[in-house]
């Protein structure tokens, strides 16, 4: 790319990355889970209680109110489980997130979207296609309408993610090898500072 060409690059993925950037506050969602060859995994509601650029918290509720899901992350550290199955993974275990295990990728698109170095951009039919290292990650990012396509490569395996628009919007999450796809239905968002108890 010439000079020009790239600072304009540059230009229109700060744009989107201003577009895109979280704001403190909650979310309620609705989602639904679903691996291939089994019927539906997961199917309830929850909330997201964000606090950029360090802290996240997510539970998700099954049939009968029942925890289905619960991360929590704060800056590098991290706590992962499912209690119906009896399940936990945590930082103190683990430095890195199991393979299949979202922890990255959620804390990259909730709490830091479209962080990363500008690696290489190029036109394409539907706009242009942006490519970023983010630590272990590649992430190839196209903008669909006033939405995002996301393709992420790390050790984690192979992830993508479409999203609707910013804020409370609809997302299709996807990771390739564990042939896993949770659809996140965004109902209500509300701004504002979000209480230390909601990160314990």
């Amino acid at each position: 790319m010439s000079g020009e060409a790239w600072r304009e690059a540059q230009r229109e993925l700060d744009t989107l990355r201003s577009d895109f950037t979280p704001t403190a506050g909650t979310l309620r969602v609705r989602v639904r889970m679903t691996a291939a060859g089994h019927d539906v995994v997961m199917s309830g509601r929850g909330a997201i209680a964000q606090r950029p650029p360090s802290d996240l918290r997510m539970v998700l509720l099954g049939p009968g109110g029942m925890t289905a899901l619960d991360l929590l992350v704060r800056g590098d550290q991290w706590r992962f489980a499912i209690p119906a199955r009896d399940q936990l993974w945590t930082s103190e275990q683990t430095s890195k997130p199991p393979r299949g295990l979202p922890v990255s990728f959620l804390r990259w698109w909730l709490l830091r979207p479209l962080s990363g170095k500008l690696l290489s951009a190029h036109d394409a039919p539907e706009g242009t296609v942006f490519v970023l290292r983010e630590g272990e990650a590649t992430v190839r990012v196209q903008r669909r309408g006033e939405g995002l396509r996301m393709d992420r490569k790390s050790p984690s395996g192979t992830e993508r993610m479409e999203v609707s628009g910013p804020g409370c919007s609809h997302a299709v999450y996807e990771h390739v090898e564990g042939r896993v796809r949770v659809a996140v239905q965004c109902e209500e968002a509300v701004e504002g500072a979000v209480e230390d108890k909601a990160f314990e």
